[in-house]
């Protein structure tokens, strides 16, 4: 790719960079704690046999108590040296000017941008290039920014063949795979092997589900897109979760490593003695994985899973104004499938309903989302009344939990098992209105406009 800038633009950003060599100082012995201005998003390598994502040169970041980077030094250097506190805050905006100047966010992270002009300020400080800040990021990017190839292993998930949602395609993978991949690995690198099994324990199984993102980018941009894409495939799946019909089934389906397991460490003591450490194991993977084949996708397909699939090739710019609404909708409700917690499942499914079934804020969330949802599936009106009844009912353990900390109960359960359902069929009611309305204002004038004809 070729990457450009404008020269007056390239011009006046290299002349304030080239102020920031003399400010490179010792790192503070109480440095100040402001507000963060940069979150990196480092890629870390457990095992590799190909060159490293970060710069050659080691960096050090300083971390603030909100997760934002306040300063990053040279530990290299004799004396260490960098930035922090006004001087790092003004150079973070000076990268974010370059980086926006540049139009590089289609193809590489900002955590890339600051790393490799941070790199430059080494490189000038031991004069080791004449390059100008701006003519050495554009350098940086036109090496590294490739095609790559992103798998991402999902656990709670088996796909019986390769399924493709939008930019992304759900592969299934064997043990014959893994082994042959190790095999060739330990040809190549035999060293790492042990690092390499380590961080696949968690993934490895008879078979498993990765999801496989291609791109031209940055491999910290790449892994970025591919994750967020692979969330925006798996909110789509999870809309068919049998824990739509059933709140107490559980759902696991997640990238690995963002799966809702809790497993809280413990020590144990005896007369001052350590004797025992552990886990404490509260909640488990599913045994038996999600398991999409034909006949199941058959049925997805009979309730519109190929339209939902259809958004995800779209860009937001090429949805209608209801359709990016419903997008944003799925991925509220996604944490509703994966939610352990009834509290959690219930405010996620009405946090949902309310983002498309509002007009704005100033209307009754109790009032006017029951109704709707009688309207919009009820068949007959003994069906609408229990649904707008039923609706009261978690609209009542809603507002316990929000206002007074009060948690479903299993005692509760019998009105999760109607809600939950009616909340799904409510959304695939939208689903099939999709291409009918452009609009979410659109959509409920025409369910008012049922309501009183």
């Amino acid at each position: 790719m070729n990457f450009e800038l404008p020269s007056e633009t390239a011009r006046s950003i290299d002349e304030q960079a080239l102020t920031f060599i003399a400010s490179l100082a010792l790192e503070p012995e109480k440095p100040n704690d402001p507000k963060g201005t940069f979150h990196p998003n480092y890629l870390r390598s457990v095992a590799t046999i190909a060159s490293q994502e970060l710069p050659t040169g080691p960096i050090q970041p300083t971390i603030g108590p909100d997760g934002y980077e306040v300063a990053r030094f040279f530990p290299d250097l004799n004396p260490p040296i960098g930035l922090s506190e006004n001087n790092h805050e003004s150079f973070i905006r000076l990268c974010r000017s370059l980086y926006e100047a540049a139009r590089l966010n289609s193809a590489v992270s900002e955590t890339f941008v600051v790393d490799r002009c941070f790199e430059w300020l080494r490189e000038r400080h031991l004069d080791s290039t004449g390059f100008g800040m701006t003519e050495f990021l554009l350098d940086q990017c036109e090496r590294h920014v490739i095609t790559q190839e992103v798998w991402i292993p999902l656990i709670g998930l088996e796909v019986e063949k390769n399924l493709a949602l939008g930019k992304v395609v759900f592969k299934p993978i064997r043990q014959a795979d893994w082994k042959r991949w190790l095999s060739d690995w330990q040809v190549r690198q035999p060293g790492e092997i042990p690092a390499l099994r380590q961080f696949l324990l968690g993934v490895e199984t008879e078979r498993f589900t990765a999801a496989v993102y291609r791109t031209i980018a940055e491999p910290i941009k790449a892994v970025e897109s591919a994750i967020e894409h692979t969330e925006e495939a798996l909110d789509v799946l999870r809309y068919f979760s049998p824990s739509n019909r059933y709140p107490s089934t559980p759902e696991f389906s997640s990238i690995a490593g963002r799966e809702p397991v809790n497993r809280p460490k413990h020590l144990m003591l005896q007369n001052g003695d350590l004797i025992s450490a552990g886990t404490t194991i509260t909640s488990l993977r599913a045994q038996h994985p999600w398991r999409i084949d034909d006949l199941l996708l058959s049925k997805m397909r009979g309730v519109r899973f190929d339209t939902l699939a259809s958004l995800l090739d779209k860009t937001a710019d090429d949805r209608t104004e209801l359709q990016n609404d419903f997008v944003k909708a799925l991925a509220i409700y996604s944490k509703s499938c994966i939610a352990q917690d009834l509290t959690d499942k219930l405010l996620y499914a009405v946090l949902t309903l309310e983002s498309v079934l509002l007009k704005d804020e100033s209307e009754s969330l109790q009032k006017h989302i029951g109704e709707r949802m009688a309207f919009m599936t009820g068949k007959s009106l003994e069906a609408r009344l229990e649904i707008v009844s039923n609706y009261k009912k978690a609209y009542a353990l809603r507002s316990r939990a929000v206002h007074h900390g009060r948690q479903v109960t299993e005692e509760q359960l019998d009105i999760l098992e109607q809600f939950i359902p009616n909340a799904w069929f409510t959304l695939n009611w939208i689903v099939e209105k999709l291409e009918r309305f452009n609009t979410k204002k659109e959509m409920i004038e025409h369910i008012d406009d049922i309501k009183f004809s």
